[in-house]
C-alpha cells in the first residue's frame, strides 16, 4: 500500500464525515489540521520534493475535496479499501 494514495483517501473520506451534514464548520477544519499535526506527521518519516511531510496529503485531498465536492466518493473509498 502506498501512504500517498492512503493520504489522499483519507482526506477525501474526512471531508465526507466533516460535510455530512450540509457544511464544513470552521472548528471541523481546524480540528483535522490539529490531528495532521499531532498524530499522523509524527508517524509519517516522509517528505516529498517540497520538504512537506506526506502526512499532509490529508489536509490537501481534503481541501481539494471541499472546493470541487465528490460525487459517490464512499463507495469509490470503498473499492480503494478491498483494493489495498
Amino acid at each position: 500500500m502506498h501512504y500517498e494514495e492512503l493520504y489522499n483517501e483519507l482526506g477525501k473520506l474526512f471531508y465526507l464525515v466533516a460535510a455530512s451534514d450540509g457544511k464544513v464548520a470552521k472548528e471541523e477544519k481546524e480540528k483535522l489540521t490539529q490531528l495532521i499535526q499531532e498524530t499522523w506527521e509524527p508517524m509519517e518519516g516522509s517528505i516529498d520534493q517540497f520538504g512537506t511531510d506526506k502526512a499532509n496529503y490529508i489536509g490537501f485531498a481534503f481541501d481539494f475535496a471541499e472546493e470541487f465536492g465528490l460525487e459517490d466518493y464512499l463507495n469509490e473509498f470503498k473499492i480503494y479499501f478491498n483494493t489495498n
